[in-house]
């Protein structure tokens, strides 16, 4: 073999290897957080899942296609007990992927169960984060994550060692490269130019977290977070692809993007995006960095050979990313949605699909978050979708006021994302016709619900250097009438 090949051979090796012991780490901390995902979304089983919340089924299809009822969760909607039954598999799949058993079929398993619990309400699951953690799932099907540090291996008495070179690999590495560099240059618009996006992010109120205003006080410190923000995102993926010096630039790469996520989570509320994009690095971990921690830690014996078949599915699925992300980074969204239907069909069937718009091209100038006015039967008002009084004026904590962050994730979606728009309004309705009925079921006489308004509040940030917020006049977007005995609405819109 010519010398150059062979070191073409071993640059690249390099540089797409996975350590088996990284991999175990990637298995376990998928596996981690997809537990939190499934127990902090069964908080709202019955509200976000079933027929008697706020999204029956035949709506779910009218918003994201027929495709909702490739979803598991679909056919069980009318039935809450079995979408709890649904919940608990999920569950205990993805606890037997963190243990490491059955490795591959409980990955299987925990892929399906999320991309059917995602499809069934996609309107809680249009997160980044979610995104990002269906598609870790999808490509730790094609690589031996139970290999190392798993019952799997303790029931088959091996302990293989080194390095995995396939395309599941170049897959796994390549989406990261893709989520980054593509949220990265996505962040084009002029105040990420200007040095001031970070400002406006952290002046959106409905991302308030405690911290926000400390780090606002530090006004000299915003306009370098911003362009170490977008910078980190456009440039340190690609050490990733170095041939030389990998450990060293692995562990710069996940130190700078664990800085990022981490202070994501301290300053915004995002929910669990940080450490669903951070799950995804444990397997980018240099194996050096295992010897370091553990000199006796590399085991003995060969690297289990992948699957040709899953080869193939891999190749051609990273290939199909490249492809579309592409496209809608090159030349927008729009262009990639006007693709045939038949190129976008693969993507569609294996939930390959995403998109990496987070904050860009720029942060909004408005904060916006949504309101219910509900009126008892005594005359008084209330909230009853936050049990709290109706408030009209500047909350001190928008987030704060939400009963989780996936009903903050539903109302932007569903009910504000497009106040007013004809097409939204049925959401409307659906919503306060779970209102009435889950409050009314709970209280009679005086305290019972009879009618109730959502309201849409925009408070916009002023110009960079004030830290100051002017609330507009709230718009009523629709009035529910609370009939019956169980609570059901008769309404119209107040555009």
């Amino acid at each position: 073999m010519p010398d150059f090949v062979q070191r073409l051979r071993s640059g690249f090796r390099r540089v797409f290897g996975l350590d088996l012991r990284s991999l175990a780490a990637f298995r376990i901390s998928v596996a981690t957080v997809l537990l939190y995902d499934l127990v902090d979304r069964s908080r709202d089983l019955s509200a976000h899942y079933t027929e008697f919340g706020v999204l029956p089924v035949s709506q779910a299809v009218q918003e994201f296609g027929a495709g909702v009822w490739f979803s598991v969760f679909a056919h069980a909607s009318p039935y809450p007990w079995a979408v709890a039954g649904l919940f608990l598999a999920a569950i205990a799949a993805a606890l037997a992927m963190g243990l490491g058993y059955r490795t591959r079929l409980a990955t299987a398993a925990s892929w399906y169960f999320l991309a059917s619990l995602q499809v069934r309400n996609d309107f809680i699951a249009g997160m980044g984060g979610d995104e990002y953690l269906r598609l870790m799932l999808f490509w730790a099907l094609f690589l031996p994550l139970g290999a190392r540090w798993s019952l799997d291996e303790r029931r088959s008495g091996a302990r293989p060692a080194g390095d995995v070179v396939s395309f599941g690999s170049v897959a796994l590495i390549a989406q990261i490269l893709v989520m980054y560099l593509a949220t990265g240059w996505l962040k084009d618009g002029p105040r990420w130019h200007e040095g001031s996006a970070v400002f406006y992010a952290l002046n959106l109120l409905q991302y308030e977290m405690p911290l926000t205003g400390l780090l606002l006080e530090q006004r000299w410190a915003l306009t370098p977070l911003t362009f170490f923000t977008v910078w980190v995102e456009r440039l340190a993926p690609l050490l990733l692809l170095l041939p030389v010096w990998v450990t060293a630039a692995r562990l710069v790469a996940i130190s700078a993007f664990a800085a990022l996520h981490i202070g994501l989570a301290l300053f915004l509320d995002i929910g669990p995006f940080p450490i669903m994009a951070l799950c995804g690095w444990a397997a980018l971990i240099p194996g050096a960095f295992w010897d370091a921690l553990r000199p006796h830690s590399q085991g003995i014996g060969a690297v289990p050979r992948p699957l040709r078949p899953l080869e193939a599915v891999a190749a051609v699925s990273m290939a199909y990313v490249l492809f579309f992300q592409g496209v809608q980074v090159g030349f927008g969204t729009d262009a990639a949605n006007r693709l045939p239907s038949s190129a976008r069909l693969y993507g569609k069937v294996l939930r390959l699909h995403q998109s990496w718009k987070m904050f860009a091209p720029e942060p909004s100038q408005t904060s916006m978050w949504l309101g219910v006015d509900g009126r008892l039967v005594d005359g008084s008002h209330f909230d009853p979708h936050r049990r709290t009084e109706a408030i009209w004026e500047l909350p001190e904590r928008i987030p704060a006021l939400s009963p989780s962050f996936r009903w903050r994730q539903y109302g932007w979606n569903a009910l504000i994302a497009h106040p007013g728009a004809r097409e939204y309004l049925k959401h409307h309705r659906d919503f306060g016709d779970y209102l009435c009925r889950h409050w009314n079921a709970e209280h009679d006489g005086g305290r019972r619900l009879e009618s109730l308004r959502t309201v849409v509040f925009l408070a916009d940030t002023q110009a960079a250097g004030e830290a100051t917020h002017e609330l507009r006049e709230p718009r009523v977007i629709f009035e529910h009438e609370c009939v019956g005995a169980s609570g059901s609405v008769r309404g119209r819109a107040r555009l």
